[in-house]
């Protein structure tokens, strides 16, 4: 696994144990299969976006610590002027940009989505809701049992405890994509 991927297994595995949880307790508290939490703490396996933000949640720290190892520090205001968000590769054809990645306290969480097509991606659940607006190219949005499909200037909103993905049709896309975490 490359090195970021390790590092996040290792803040990970660190904020579990500082929390006097064993992974298991982790593990069933997420509704993950023990092996597969297991297979992020060790580096095999990327932590997907929605299980990222459920571990967050139950270890009580902002995603960016995981991911990044900071705490956020911006309380008033927090700027991201074109191109300096904070990249995140989580997937193969997936590149996430947070917009808001130094915001102490905050209870959304903008990103920019760039998808490559031909990838398809796992259905994930996290709490809150997420809220989709398509910037760029086509895609298809599967929430639970229905599948829609979005372009450019098309946004679609829905409870992201139900499993979802999105899919790049045809050839690139990108959306922003807002987690109300609740």
């Amino acid at each position: 696994m490359d090195n970021e991927t390790l590092e996040i297994a290792r803040r990970l595995k660190e904020l579990r144990e500082f929390s006097e949880l064993s992974a298991e307790e982790l593990a069933r508290s997420v509704d993950i299969p023990v092996t597969e939490y297991k297979s992020y703490e060790q580096g095999e396996k990327e932590v997907p976006a929605g299980a990222l933000y459920n571990i967050a949640a139950k270890l009580g720290v902002d995603p960016s610590v995981i991911l990044s190892g900071n705490e956020s520090t911006c309380d008033d205001c927090f700027v991201v002027y074109e191109g300096k968000g904070k990249q995140v590769n989580r997937h193969e054809g997936y590149s996430y940009t947070s917009l808001s990645y130094n915001f102490a306290n905050r209870k959304l969480e903008p990103m920019l989505v760039d998808l490559s097509p031909d990838v398809e991606p796992e259905l994930v659940t996290h709490t809150g809701q997420e809220f989709n607006y398509v910037l760029e190219g086509s895609i298809r949005l599967i929430v639970g049992e229905k599948e829609y499909y979005l372009h450019a200037g098309d946004s679609a909103i829905f409870k992201s405890n139900i499993p979802h993905s999105q899919t790049a049709m045809g050839k690139k896309a990108k959306f922003l994509s807002v987690i109300l975490d609740k």
